[in-house]
């Protein structure tokens, strides 16, 4: 029995870290869109350094596509949420899985809370974007990277 415990606690550790980090980078994220909501009227903006904070909505996808569509896109952040949780469950590479599902999960907070996603980061020269899209860009970026890099290491080692 004693046994037993010492394995659950085990594994419960061992999950403690990504939970605690998944929240964190959720609250990064609707913190900000939180602070910007409160410091900006929509269409409104403040130039901060090489770019600027401008408060948008987006009831499409990336880049402001397929508006109009945020029933339908929180149903797809729903089963991305479901399948990124399976992908962590089996995957060996739970870092970047879990920063893409906390960006996955920050937007389908907004899309069910507020009926769109609230961008708000804008270089001007492309579409603006939150802290949700670059959580999502830059976990599965690094989990594909990990992954060439595995298989590439895999076929230089012949196994």
């Amino acid at each position: 029995m004693k046994q037993n415990f010492h394995l659950v606690k085990k594994h419960m550790n061992k999950h403690l870290g990504h939970a605690l980090f998944l929240t964190f980078l959720l609250f990064l994220d609707q913190s900000t869109k939180y602070f910007i909501l409160n410091l900006l009227e929509f269409g409104g903006h403040i130039n901060f350094l090489f770019f600027r904070f401008s408060l948008v909505t987006n009831t499409g996808i990336s880049f402001g596509l397929f508006k109009g569509n945020n029933t339908l896109f929180a149903i797809i952040s729903f089963l991305a949420i479901l399948y990124f949780v399976y992908l962590i469950i089996i995957s060996s590479d739970k870092t970047s899985l879990t920063i893409a599902l906390a960006g996955i999960i920050g937007n389908f907070i907004d899309r069910i809370t507020l009926g769109y996603v609230i961008d708000f980061i804008d270089f001007r020269i492309w579409p603006v974007f939150n802290l949700a899209d670059v959580f999502i860009f830059c976990g599965i970026f690094l989990f594909v990277m990990k992954e060439v890099k595995k298989q590439y290491s895999a076929k230089k080692h012949g196994t």
